[in-house]
């Protein structure tokens, strides 16, 4: 899988005729090392600048290799919400478009906070998001536990898959709903390895989607897209 938007024929008439355009042609894809290299610095300095403080403390490793999971679902490109939130018992984050909540054990020390990323003895914190923000989170995912339930097998819920220009189809319900396909997918790999998984199906193609853990550990809720008619 690519990046196009670091390919250096990016929006070049290569663009339009290379495979990754979704189209089956030949690949004109060419990474853009120096590119990637400074986007790679402007982000991390980007995310310097969001540290308020440094917080010494240790962090069981378990909770640390959840937190940096969960970094890959915080807004790291407009960095709106580039933390992940620690509360009681829960993590959350968020990009604006996905949003997903795992029930974990959290130190007292932690909780409240906004954590950009551990180290060893060491938590780099985020200022505070505006106070409306964590409780609209639980409001978006007790609105999803309000759709219709399925309960199925991580495989079972691409059985009625199909893929389009960058988007992937999911039918449940006779209604189907498209997703960017990356998006999804990333989303997904949180649940693989599940026994069962809830999916809460809406019933119109433009309301969001909360996939669940059987065990409701995990939780992720997922925004459509629209697709070209």
């Amino acid at each position: 899988m690519v990046n196009c938007e670091k390919c250096r024929n990016y929006e070049t008439e290569k663009c339009i005729y290379c495979e990754h355009f979704d189209r089956d042609l030949d690949d004109y894809y060419e990474p853009d090392e120096e590119l990637a290299q400074r986007e790679e610095e402007l982000q991390k300095a980007q995310l310097e600048a969001c540290v308020v403080g440094t917080m010494e403390t240790d962090v069981p490793a378990e909770l640390a290799d959840t937190i940096a999971r969960l970094t890959q679902f915080t807004d790291r490109k407009h960095f709106r919400f580039p933390a992940v939130y620690c509360g009681q018992d829960e993590l959350i984050a968020t990009d604006g478009v996905t949003l997903v909540r795992v029930r974990q054990h959290v130190p007292a020390q932690l909780i409240d906070k906004y954590v950009l990323e551990t180290g060893p003895g060491t938590v780099k914190l985020a200022k505070h998001y505006p106070d409306n923000i964590i409780p609209k989170c639980h409001e978006f995912l007790n609105i999803g536990k309000s759709n219709t339930k399925f309960v199925v097998k991580y495989d079972e819920i691409f059985n009625k898959a199909s893929l389009g220009w960058g988007h992937i189809e999911l039918t449940f319900a006779d209604l189907t709903i498209a997703f960017d396909k990356d998006r999804l997918l990333k989303a997904l790999s949180l649940l693989d390895g599940c026994q069962s998984i809830k999916v809460y199906w809406p019933a119109e193609n433009i309301q969001a989607v909360l996939f669940e853990a059987g065990n409701t550990e995990v939780e992720v809720l997922v925004m459509p897209v629209r697709t070209r008619s």
